[in-house]
């Protein structure tokens, strides 16, 4: 039997009303997240993936969307799977810097408001339907099912 990798990312928020992105070269951007470690809850996860990928103090507040997400690879084959959970939060950080690793692939940080989400040509790991909601201010998705996010 497979065990269910848990991912947890956070759609942050400053005082001003803008989202956080790693932006990297390419079009693409992300938001920060990881996969959960033993014992630790999915809002946790969004916390310490954050801070690590951004620098920034955050506070976790609602679920905004929950899904099995199916990554494919560029050729539609099955890469993986995990249970995505996306959260809401908040910071009053004012200067995030992404963290080494996405230093290594010339990402960086940028607060943009929620409907520019839509001019990326990806937001990971959003698939399209979950980015154009959010994109339209919607924030209260629920739990979606089973979704593809489909690889370049």
């Amino acid at each position: 039997m497979r065990k269910e990798i848990v991912v947890a990312s956070a759609l942050i928020r400053n005082t001003a009303r803008l989202i956080l992105v790693l932006e990297s070269e390419g079009g693409f951007a992300a938001m920060p997240g990881g996969s959960s470690e033993l014992g630790e809850t999915p809002e946790e996860t969004a916390v310490r993936e954050s801070s690590e990928e951004t620098g920034l103090s955050v506070s976790v507040g609602k679920l905004v969307a929950l899904h099995d997400l199916i990554v494919l690879n560029p050729d539609g084959t099955e890469k993986c799977r995990f249970l995505h959970y996306l959260f809401l939060a908040s910071t009053t950080d004012t200067s995030p810097q992404p963290g080494s690793e996405w230093q290594n692939w010339g990402a960086t940080c940028r607060w943009i408001k929620l409907e520019d989400l839509s001019r990326y040509r990806g937001v990971w790991p959003l698939p399209e339907q979950v980015r154009g909601q959010i994109a339209l201010g919607n924030l209260n998705l629920g739990n979606l099912g089973e979704l593809k996010y489909q690889m370049e």
